[in-house]
């Protein structure tokens, strides 16, 4: 029998120091509390704009395989 485990993920939004002082926001995927299975790094030096991103995933569900194309639709169109 296969694994039929529930797999809970959710998108996240972490800060990182830059090295000029700033800070820039990345977005992660994590499954089963801290397992990370995909991450875009540097999204926006806007914590609204990354935060708002991130609520969007959530709320739409974004499989992770698609991830990268909706931050390009998001961001860029």
């Amino acid at each position: 029998m296969g694994d039929n485990t529930f797999r809970q993920h959710e998108y996240i939004v972490k800060a990182k120091q830059k090295e000029n002082g700033g800070v820039s926001y990345s977005i992660f995927l994590v499954e089963n509390v801290s397992d990370i299975v995909v991450s875009i790094e540097d999204v926006s030096e806007n914590k609204n704009k990354a935060e708002n991103f991130c609520s969007f995933l959530n709320r739409n569900n974004i499989s992770p395989i698609h991830l990268h194309d909706v931050f390009e639709d998001y961001f860029y169109c």
